[in-house]
């Protein structure tokens, strides 16, 4: 029988998902953040997983385009990469340029593209620049590693990410350090943080309110697709 996990990056993405569901089939498994937490994850929790398996990536991403709202989420169809030797942030091609996701159904034609980078893409001018580069409607830190693990392992990847930040959206430079490579929360550095600037308690507000959206709409993509209920 196959099995099918769903894989969160952050503990937090993965709290707020439980709090969604009445009951998950399998497994709910956190990956850690970015390339760094992949590579944890291939020699930590995953190891036990067999070929065949299907792990299901949902957290949030980036939105790179006008089109897709802050809250809605989208199950993704294909991650593409930047082109080797380009000016970028972004994860180059290594054997493709663009890997698509394994689908248990015909997606359908809201399904979209993402593209990978190994720092947050902050801005809105290199949210803008990343588009014009991949044509991807959303980015985060995940999906090409964690592909790149499936394909080595012999498991299947789907993805379901919704968006956090918009376009236009600029994130905090600090927010970075509020998460471990292991996709916990660093409490200390959120401490010091807090002191140093006091606005960062109203992003760090807002931020939660829209991961409680996000997941919200995560959860419900995935109750549709039979993996939650």
């Amino acid at each position: 029988m196959i099995q099918t996990h769903i894989v969160c990056p952050t503990h937090v993405e993965r709290i707020a998902l439980e709090r969604c569901a009445r009951s998950l089939r399998g497994r709910v498994l956190t990956c850690g953040l970015g390339h760094l937490g992949i590579a944890r994850f291939a020699s930590g929790d995953s190891r036990s997983l067999p070929r065949g398996t299907t792990l299901i990536l949902v957290g949030v991403a980036g939105g790179l385009v006008e089109g897709i709202a802050v809250g809605e989420a989208r199950w993704i169809a294909d991650i593409v990469c930047v082109r080797r030797g380009s000016d970028s942030n972004g994860w180059e091609g290594t054997a493709a340029d663009r890997v698509v996701l394994h689908s248990r159904t015909p997606l359908s034609d809201t399904a979209v593209t993402i593209t990978t980078v190994r720092e947050i893409c902050a801005t809105p001018e290199d949210k803008r620049r990343l588009h014009a580069a991949t044509g991807a409607h959303l980015v985060d830190m995940e999906s090409k590693p964690l592909s790149d693990l499936a394909v080595e392992r012999g498991w299947n990847l789907r993805s379901v990410r919704a968006v956090s930040d918009g376009v236009e959206d600029e994130m905090p430079p600090w927010m970075s350090h509020l998460l471990a490579v292991d996709g916990s929360v660093r409490w200390g550095a959120a401490f010091h943080i807090a002191r140093a600037l006091p606005k960062s308690l109203h992003d760090v507000m807002l931020y939660n309110r829209r991961l409680k959206q996000c997941m919200s709409a995560v959860a419900d993509l995935l109750r549709a697709d039979g993996a939650i209920s």
